[in-house]
C-alpha cells in the first residue's frame, strides 16, 4: 500500500495503526490526533493530580481542563514523541515476526491539523529458519596441547615484555639496548625555556638517541657524564612564539640501565607485579592465557556450528539488510577514505560523556531526554546517508564483501530462529546493566559507586537504540551459550600458535578444515 492510498481520519481518538507487507518488508505507519494526544496525556495527569498546586485551587483540586490548559507546548511536545517511541518500540517488540537490521522511521509532526502525528517505521523481518536439530551436529573443541609448554611460552613472552633494568656500575659504558636516566637543563636567555629542567628523563639507547627532538649519541656514555648541545627551541615553545630560537641543552647521566632478559621469573619481579611468589605469578599467568584460549575455541565452535547449520538450511536472505551490511563492511574497511556523511562519533562521545554526567548528578530524567531528542531530529534530517556505487567498484571485490555480508547475515538470522525457538531474551536489568557499563566508562570520577550508578537509571531512560543493540548482543551471547550447551563435540589438541592459525582461516578452508579426518588426534565425542 502507497503513501498516498493510506487516509488517516482526523476526528479519532485512538492511535491509527495501518502495516504493509511486501515479502520480507515491512512498513507500519502510526497516525496520532489531537483528541487522542489530550486523552492520553489527560490519563497520565489523573496519576498525579493530586500534587498539582494551581493558584485558585486547593492543592490537587484543580480541574482537568485547567491542568491540561496549563501543560506548556513543548512538554505536550516531549509526551508526543515520547508516546510515539512507545508505540513503535511496542509495536516491534510483539511482532510474530522476527525483526532484523535498524528500522527507519519518518516523522512528521504537524501541529497545523488535528493529526499531530504521522510516523513511518520500515524494517525487514526474518525468514523463518525449520529443522533445528541440535543433536545431529558435533563440533570440534579446541584445548590447549600441553599445558606446560603453554606456560613456558607465556613466561617468556611475558619476560620479554618486562625486562629487569640492572643498575650498572659507575664506570659501565652504555650499549645499544641499554637506558639512560638524564637530568636535562635548558639554558636560553630572555625566553620562558629558560632554566627549564627535567629530571630523571629515560631514553632507550640507540644509534642516534633523541629528547625533546634534540639527538645526541648516547653510546659510550657513564654516570655522571655532563655535556652540552646547542640547538632549537622544540615546537611546543610555539604557543610563546620562541619556538625555533637558539639555545643550549645541558644533560648529565644519572644512571646507566643495563636491560636485562632474565630466564626465569624472580621473586622480586612477582613482587613488583603484586604477587608473593613465583608461583602465584606463574598460575595467574596460565589462568590469563587460558581464558584467551578458551574464549577464542568458543568463538571458533560457534562458527563452526553457523558455517554446517548454513550449508544444510535453505533460507533467503532479506535484500536490505544484505546491501545495509555490504555498505557497513565496505565502510568499516575504508573508513579511512570514505565515511558515512551522518556517521560523528567524536559527537557520539560528547553526548555519551555528557549523559554521564548527568547520571552522576542524579539527572537521569533530563539528560537523556535531551539525548533521545538529538537523536530523534537526526531522523528529520535531508540528508540522506552516504552510499556506496557499487558499480564503480571491482566486481571481485564487491562479490568478495557480498559474500561476507552473506555469511553475516545469514548466521545473525540463525540466532534470532534460535532466540525465538528457545524462547531467549535479554531482560531489561541486563539491559540497563549494559547501559551503566556504558555511562560508567565515559564518567570522569574515578570513584564512581556502580551499584549507585545502576540504581539511578531508569530502563525507559535508555535511548531506544541502545537497548535495541544490547538486546542485540544480549540473545547472541546466551544463544552462543545455548548452542554449546547442545551440540556434540570432538576435543582436539592444539598450540596456541596453532589456534591463532585457524582462527584465521578463510570460510571455505575452516569449513574442509572441519570436514578433514582428525581422528588421529581427536578424543571420543562427548556432549558438553
Amino acid at each position: 500500500m502507497s503513501d498516498s492510498e493510506i487516509v488517516f481520519q482526523e476526528d479519532l481518538d485512538e492511535p491509527q495503526i495501518h502495516v504493509a507487507e511486501d515479502g520480507f518488508s515491512r512498513v507500519y505507519r502510526l497516525g496520532v490526533t489531537k483528541g487522542l494526544l489530550n486523552k492520553k496525556l489527560t490519563q497520565e495527569i489523573l496519576e498525579y493530580k493530586d500534587r498539582f498546586n494551581i493558584p485558585g485551587f486547593r492543592k490537587g483540586k484543580a480541574p482537568l481542563s485547567v491542568i491540561l490548559n496549563r501543560v506548556p507546548e513543548k512538554e505536550k511536545e516531549e509526551f508526543l514523541q515520547r508516546y510515539v517511541s512507545e508505540q513503535i518500540q511496542e509495536h516491534l517488540h510483539d511482532s510474530d515476526k522476527i525483526v532484523i537490521g535498524t528500522p527507519e522511521i519518518d516523522t512528521d509532526y504537524a501541529n497545523e491539523t488535528d493529526m499531530v502525528a504521522k510516523i513511518s517505521v520500515s524494517y525487514e523481518v526474518s525468514p523463518e529458519v525449520k529443522d533445528l536439530d541440535y543433536d545431529k551436529y558435533s563440533i570440534l573443541k579446541f584445548v590447549p596441547e600441553d599445558r606446560e609448554k603453554l606456560l613456558e611460552k607465556i613466561r617468556q613472552d611475558f619476560l620479554a615484555a618486562n625486562p629487569e633494568k640492572v643498575t650498572q656500575d659507575k664506570d659501565y659504558k652504555s650499549e645499544i639496548g641499554d637506558y639512560l636516566m638524564v637530568d636535562m637543563t635548558i639554558v636560553a636567555p630572555g625566553t620562558s625555556a629558560d632554566g627549564y629542567i627535567d629530571k630523571a628523563r629515560e631514553v632507550l639507547v640507540e644509534e642516534s638517541s633523541s629528547i625533546y627532538d634534540v639527538r645526541f649519541n648516547s653510546i659510550g656514555l657513564v654516570k655522571d657524564e655532563e655535556f652540552t648541545i646547542e640547538s632549537e627551541l622544540p615546537s611546543f615553545y610555539d604557543g610563546f612564539e620562541e619556538a625555533g630560537k637558539p639555545c643550549k641543552f645541558h644533560f648529565k647521566i644519572a644512571e646507566v640501565l643495563k636491560s636485562n632478559i632474565i630466564d626465569e621469573p624472580t621473586m622480586e619481579m612477582a613482587k613488583k607485579f603484586g604477587f608473593q611468589s613465583v608461583e602465584e605469578l606463574d598460575v595467574e599467568l596460565l589462568n590469563r592465557k587460558l581464558q584467551q584460549f578458551e574464549s577464542i575455541s568458543a568463538h571458533l565452535m560457534t562458527d563452526q556450528f553457523g558455517l554446517k547449520m548454513e550449508k544444510e538450511l535453505d533460507f533467503d536472505v532479506p535484500k536490505k539488510v544484505l546491501n545495509s551490511t555490504m555498505e557497513n563492511l565496505w565502510f568499516e574497511e575504508y573508513k579511512d577514505d570514505t565515511k558515512s556523511e551522518t556517521t560523528n562519533p567524536e559527537e557520539d562521545d560528547e553526548k555519551n560523556e555528557k549523559v554521564a554526567k548527568n547520571i552522576e548528578n542524579g539527572e537521569t530524567g533530563d539528560g537523556l531526554s535531551e539525548q533521545n531528542d538529538e537523536d530523534s531530529s537526526n531522523n528529520d534530517t535531508n540528508e540522506a546517508p552516504k552510499r556506496v556505487d557499487w558499480d564503480t567498484i571491482d566486481a571481485e571485490k564487491v562479490t568478495e564483501i557480498r559474500n561476507l555480508a552473506l555469511n553475516q547475515v545469514r548466521y545473525m538470522i540463525l540466532l534470532k530462529n534460535i532466540a525465538k525457538k528457545e524462547d531467549i531474551k535479554a531482560t531489561r536489568e541486563e539491559i540497563v546493566d549494559e547501559w551503566a557499563v556504558m555511562l560508567a566508562r565515559y564518567n570522569q570520577s574515578p570513584h564512581i559507586n556502580m551499584e549507585e550508578l545502576r540504581s539511578r537509571i531508569k530502563y525507559e531512560d535508555i535511548p531506544d537504540y541502545f537497548a535495541l543493540s544490547s538486546q542485540n548482543k544480549i540473545v547472541s551471547y546466551k544463544v552462543e551459550q545455548f548452542i554449546m550447551g547442545k551440540v556434540g563435540t570432538t576435543e582436539r589438541k592444539v598450540s596456541f600458535e596453532k589456534l591463532m592459525e585457524i582462527r584465521q582461516m578463510e570460510r571455505d578452508k575452516l569449513i574442509a578444515f572441519m570436514e578433514s579426518d582428525h581422528t588421529d588426534h581427536e578424543s571420543e565425542p562427548e556432549k558438553d
